[in-house]
């Protein structure tokens, strides 16, 4: 019994080493930053642009999205929601319980 937890335990965790390892060989991390950032070209042109008085738009500055989104980090990212939501429901009722046996 305790051989097969600790298979599914080690299953688990190497799939979410797949999951993180892909999203790292797909550029999903660089995408991120770089949404941050302006490049050096758009900071040019914005420059040049408040120069000669032209009319400023920030999407005209901005990085156009790129969807670098496939079936693996979609599937990570709702399993990490709903694992999310189910740990913060549980937090709930056992705060709920402790408030209950100590509190009152």
């Amino acid at each position: 019994m305790k051989g097969l937890t600790f298979n599914k335990v080690i299953l688990i965790i190497f799939l979410v080493f797949l999951g993180v390892y892909f999203a790292s060989k797909n550029s999903y991390y660089d995408s991120l930053s770089k949404k941050k950032a302006l490049t050096e070209e758009q900071i040019m042109k914005f420059e040049d642009d408040v120069a000669n008085n032209i009319p400023l738009d920030i999407d005209e500055y901005l990085p156009k999205d790129i969807d670098n989104s496939n079936f693996v980090s979609r599937g990570a990212y709702q399993f990490s929601q709903l694992l999310s939501n189910l740990l913060n429901d549980k937090c709930k009722d056992v705060w709920k319980l402790i408030k209950t046996l100590f509190i009152s």
